[in-house]
């Protein structure tokens, strides 16, 4: 009976330890993709042209919308920005203006922040289309999950989700 419960007491250590070792195991993969997903992430910042693609719009105040099968994106290309967005929200100001966030023009205050302990980048700028200006901001995850947060002085700020990719040539 002692030999018994000496046997089991062993096999119960060792049940423990194999189970650590494949959590480390686990998580030092997982650890390992992200760092190389952020590394490639980090390069395609830094080349300065990217597109982000939205799959989810998140109107001030109201429920989220899908964006699945509508165009909508954001180009960042050689210090200028494309941007083809849906809106859905308050204006400010009647002006005639487009009913989505469209814009393309120069980039002013590009401004890159990399949180490498976190592995995410803040990237801010602003943007002028005629007579409304665009403050744009987008914090990208190393897994290139994005959340675009567009505020304009002509309406509400509206909160955009998808991913961030090389820029698509068509």
């Amino acid at each position: 009976m002692k030999q018994f419960i000496i046997a089991l007491v062993c096999v119960g250590v060792w049940s423990v330890g194999v189970s650590q070792n494949k959590k480390a195991i686990k998580q030092f993969k997982k650890d390992s993709t992200e760092a190389s997903n952020y590394s490639q992430l980090k390069a395609l910042i830094d080349s300065g042209n990217y597109e982000f693609q939205g799959d989810w719009m998140y109107p001030l105040g109201t429920n989220r919308v899908s964006l699945i099968g509508n165009m909508n994106k954001l180009t960042i290309s050689e210090n200028s920005a494309t941007a083809q967005l849906p809106f859905r929200g308050t204006r400010q100001f009647a002006s005639g203006g487009s009913p989505g966030i469209n814009f393309d023009g120069p980039i002013d205050a590009y401004d890159v922040k990399y949180h490498d302990e976190e592995r995410h980048i803040e990237i801010n700028f602003n943007v002028r289309q005629s007579n409304e200006n665009y403050k744009v901001t987008l914090k990208i995850n190393s897994n290139s999950y994005a959340r675009v947060h567009v505020a304009s002085n002509k309406r509400n700020s509206i909160t955009y989700s998808g991913l961030v990719s090389t820029i698509e040539k068509i």
